[in-house]
Order: C-alpha cells, then sequence, then structure tokens
C-alpha cells in the first residue's frame, strides 16, 4: 500500500480515539468519515469529515534538503468538525482543541514514522444563522512525507 494510503488510515484511526474515554474532552472522534460528499445529517452530527488534498511536491535535486531520488511531498489534510444545532463556540473551541491534540498527540506526529512532520497549517470555528444555528470547525494540517520517485 502507498503511503499516503497508509497515512490516510492511520489519521482517520487517531481521530476515532477522540473520546472522553480516552481522555479528551468531546467525543467527537465516534463518527469519523473520510472524504464524505454527502450532507452531513442529524444522524451524522456531530462528527468529523477530513479529506487529504492536495500534495505539494519536492524532487530531490543537489541544492535541496531532500536526498536526490525522493520526492517529498506536503500532504495537505483538511478536517472538519460538525456539529448539531446551538452547539456553543465554547464546545466547538473544546472539538477543535481534541483534532489537535490527538493530531499532535506524540509531538509533530511522524505518523509510525511514515513522515517527516506534521505542521498545524489553519484553525478556524465558524458559526451561521439561517434558521438554524450551525456550528462548525476547521484545521489544515500539512503532513510532511518522502518515498521513492514514482511512488505515492
Amino acid at each position: 500500500m502507498d503511503v499516503r494510503s497508509q497515512l490516510v488510515e492511520k489519521i482517520e484511526a487517531r481521530f476515532q480515539q477522540i473520546t472522553r474515554e480516552n481522555l479528551y474532552r468531546t467525543d467527537i472522534g465516534l463518527k469519523v468519515f473520510p472524504w464524505r460528499k454527502a450532507p452531513m445529517d442529524v444522524h451524522s452530527i456531530p462528527g468529523i469529515v477530513f479529506r487529504d488534498e492536495v500534495a505539494q511536491m519536492n524532487n530531490g535535486s543537489d541544492e535541496d534538503e531532500v536526498p536526490i531520488g525522493l520526492w517529498e511531498h506536503r500532504l495537505k489534510v483538511h478536517v472538519e468538525i460538525h456539529f448539531k444545532g446551538a452547539t456553543s463556540a465554547s464546545e466547538a473551541r473544546k472539538a477543535l482543541d481534541d483534532v489537535v491534540r490527538a493530531v499532535y498527540r506524540d509531538r509533530g506526529d511522524k505518523w509510525d514514522g511514515l513522515a517527516e512532520f506534521t505542521d498545524l497549517h489553519a484553525h478556524a470555528i465558524d458559526v451561521e444563522q439561517g434558521g438554524d444555528v450551525i456550528c462548525g470547525a476547521e484545521a489544515v494540517f500539512i503532513v510532511i512525507y518522502r518515498t521513492p520517485f514514482g511512488t505515492l
């Protein structure tokens, strides 16, 4: 299995561990959906949707830190946290913090040696009103990993 696929499996498993039983402040990890395209319905929230999106590439050359013969991938992982209506911004912050703590549980996580580093790129909380109060949070991580030329 390619490294990118292995990373996605490890990220999903890590998010599924976000429960109060595992000493987090929320149970947001009870419903985790990689690449969910359908709208989140009442049975799916609260929950996490995440996508491994674009990966910027750096090809190894004499001038780079990346060894010749390797590709360095900077994989963008976009995480959305969806809540039921009327969830407070305070609860959204707790869930967002749980997601960040899960990713950084091992400090700049290397995902069992598959990655060089994981970097928090951005995070946000949004509350909209349009008939219902909808609250959500999101985080964007960059997972940096290397593979031989021609592999993901």
